[in-house]
This record gives structure tokens, sequence and C-alpha cells, in this order.
């Protein structure tokens, strides 16, 4: 039983080596792979490099493990022993038929092994199947607090690249924060109103502030001082700067959406009217031309802001619209309001609601598009922050709770590498692969 245990003992280290996933050396130095480095690699996707033949031929080349001559002293009533599956005859060589050599008990512990795997990554992270990948990703959900931030916050909003977050309070304050460390960077007062509506623009060099008593304030955050104050005249619900950053929109009371372009000093807005009510949110289409705005009257307007005309609307079914976002490519319109997520297509001018009433019944104040436009965030009322396909309007894995209140933004990094968002909390939430992959890409 000497050569036996011997093999077995070889085996075994191998089938249990979880130590890193590095080459061993078969007694010709050729290189292999032990069977848990093999299924690591399967289901992270990583390819390993070839080898010249399997591991378990290498075996027969050692002089003293050739072949089993005692195989037949085994006690038949013990089934924790090393068993030859397919069987050998005495004498008869390892490699000759390849076998496949486990134990009952290796077998309890990498079973073992994989369940505790499963319960701890599901327990520790956010599991999700998500389609660019043959398998899970595995998503960690991070809390950053910010710091010294004010206890009223109103609205938030991240910039373009997703490292800056600025904050509006009731009292008129806004902040300004990195959001991978929650480190303040500048406070700023607005003593006019509180702050209904932030903006940065696309070089995040402004930011673009709007309050209750419809005042629109052009911050320059290079030189820390305000370059124009635009008057209104009625609260200021939403703002954004188009994408070439040429053109400001602005959403007010009494259906009117106001825009201004920067090259003459943002004098003389062209004026957007068609909404019967108050108008919560405003979003440029990539090619900055067109503008969409949703408000209390339920409707979604798409317009052209070169004539001022109303090119479609869409109804959202007698439901506000708080936020409205375009995909990269233009070609689908997002809101989200009381009822929650909606989207529609804009080549066809129809509605993707493919699911009205399953989860539905959730307020939604931010909706953002992935860079690759697959994916849409939402930012809802009890805190959560939820994935949908942008394709079929279905969600993709579990909400991820974050927030202990309302979430007020969402956003990701152009890169595709995370997901963030902003609470009433003073949190912000960071949601990325633990494997170091770009899932939003």
């Amino acid at each position: 039983m000497k050569q036996d245990s011997s093999l077995r003992r070889r085996y075994w280290m191998s089938l249990t080596n979880t130590s890193t996933p590095t080459p061993t050396t078969d007694p010709r130095g050729r290189v292999g792979y032990s069977l848990w480095t093999r299924y690591l690699a399967a289901l992270l996707g990583v390819r390993l490099p070839e080898r010249d033949r399997p591991f378990e031929e290498a075996v027969t080349d050692a002089p003293h493990l050739a072949s089993i001559d005692e195989a037949d002293d085994r006690d038949p009533e013990r089934d924790d022993q090393l068993v030859l599956l397919g069987g050998t005859q005495r004498g008869e060589s390892l490699g000759s038929r390849r076998p496949v050599l486990v134990t009952a008990a290796s077998m309890l512990a990498i079973s073992a092994l994989f369940v505790g795997s499963f319960i701890f990554l599901h327990s520790r992270f956010d599991v999700i199947e998500y389609h660019p990948y043959p398998v899970a990703l595995v998503i960690s959900s991070d809390r950053i607090p910010l710091i010294q931030a004010s206890p009223d916050l109103s609205t938030m909003v991240f910039d373009s690249s997703g490292r800056l977050l600025a904050t509006g309070t009731s009292s008129g304050h806004v902040q300004l924060f990195e959001s991978t460390t929650g480190r303040p960077i500048e406070s700023i007062l607005n003593a006019n109103a509180s702050i209904l509506a932030l903006a940065f623009s696309p070089d995040s060099h402004y930011l673009a502030m709007g309050d209750k008593s419809g005042s629109v304030t052009i911050w320059d955050l290079s030189v820390r001082r305000a370059l124009y104050r635009i008057s209104e005249g009625s609260p200021v619900w939403g703002l954004a700067f188009s994408p070439n950053g040429d053109e400001l929109a602005a959403t007010t009371g009494g259906g009117k959406v106001s825009v201004w372009s920067a090259s003459n000093g943002y004098l003389g807005p062209i004026q957007l009217t068609g909404h019967v009510s108050e108008v919560y949110s405003v979003a440029f289409a990539p090619d900055s031309r067109t503008l969409a705005s949703g408000g209390y009257d339920g409707t979604v307007r798409l317009w052209d802001i070169d004539t001022g005309k109303s090119i479609a609307t869409f109804d959202a079914k007698d439901d506000s619209v708080w936020s409205v976002a375009f995909s990269p490519d233009g070609q689908t319109v997002a809101a989200g309001g009381p009822e929650g997520l909606r989207l529609w297509d804009l080549t066809t001018r129809t509605s993707m609601d493919s699911d009205p009433s399953g989860n539905r019944n959730n307020q939604v104040y931010s909706v953002a598009f992935s860079p690759g436009g697959r994916v849409v965030a939402t930012a809802c009322e009890d805190g959560s922050v939820r994935l949908w396909n942008s394709a079929t309007d279905s969600p993709i894995g579990d909400p991820f709770l974050t927030h202990r209140g309302r979430a007020l933004a969402v956003a990701f990094r152009p890169d595709g590498s995370a997901l963030l968002s902003g609470g009433k909390d003073g949190m912000v939430g960071v949601y990325a692969d633990i494997f170091g992959r770009t899932p939003w890409k």
C-alpha cells in the first residue's frame, strides 16, 4: 500500500491546492494545473496558458508511480480509499486509460468549498446575471460617507467623470465633494432660497444652480466665483448643459422651458412652451440639438432647440415625470416618476413598457444610462438603486439596498467600471465588479 498512499497524497495535493492559481510541474518539467485552478479559471472566465499534456499523463513517467501492484489489497469495506474510476488490471500503466483519481473525502471537501463560496458571495456581495459575460457578476456595494455633509439635502448630481459630486440643501447651501473619498472640496452659499436643481458642464469647469426663488447661478469652479445670475421668476426644478457645453436648459413652473446660449453670455433665452404645468426635468440628446423635458402633466416632450418646436410627445400615463435621460446613441429616452421607470424607442416612437405592473410601484428620482446604453439605473424613494435592461425594459438582478432614505442621484463612470449613487442620508454608493471587469461599458 506504500505506492497507493504516495499516489493518493500526490493527487490529494493537486485537488486541494488553493493557495494561488499558479502552474505545477510534472516530473519532466512540463506545465500542468490542479483541478481547483482549472475550475476557478473557468468560473472567472480566465484563459490559462496551454500546457503540453494533461497532468495525469505525467504521473506515469514517475518511476515509483508507473503501476499499482497492490491495488487488490484495498479493503472493499472502506469507501474513502483511492479509487481508479474505470478500473485497471494488475500491472497496467496508469496512463493507458488516463483514469481520473478521486476520493470520497476530497469530493466532499471540494463540494463544501464550492457551497461555502457560493453562500459567502451571496451574503457579502450582490451576484447578478448580466448579458455580456458568460458567468455571473459579483458586485460589491461600498458606502462612502460625505464628510461634513449638510443634513437637509434636497438634491445632488455627479459630474460627467463620476469623480465630483455636488449637493444642494433646503437652506440654500451647495457643497462639492470627491465622490471616491467623500472629502469636501468647496462650500458655496446661495442665500436666495432652497436649492432645487444642479448641473455640471461637460468639462466640469462650471456648476449651474437653480433655486426656489427662480434664480439660476452659474459658478466657475476654477476661480471659485459666480459668473452669471439669471432670474426666471418661478422655481427652477431642472437644469442641464448640452453635451457640447454651448447651451444651458432650465425648467420652471408654468410649463416653461428656457434654453440659453453660452456664446452670448446667457442672454435672450429660447422659450419652449407646450407643457401645461410645472416641468421638473430636462436632458439633452447626444447631438446637443434635441432636448427632452418631463413634468407634472405626465408627458415627455422632445424639442428641436434650433427651431424651438416640439417634435414628439410621449404619454407617461398620467404619471408625473421627475427625471429624463437619453441613451448614448440617442435612440431611447428614459423617464422616472412616482410609478417607476418608463422607456420609449425614438425610432418607432413607441413605448417599451414590457411590464407595466411589475416592480413599478417605487418612485424614481433619477435615471441614467450606462456608457454602452444596455443598462438603465434608477434611484428610488426607498433608498434602493435598481438596474434595468434597456432593450427589454426588464429588471436585472435584485435592487441594491444602499441608502437609508431617499436615493437622489445615479451616474455611471465613463469607462463603465462603476455605478454611483447618492442619497439623502449623505452617503455615496459605489457598485463595481470585484474582479475588475467593466460590466457597464
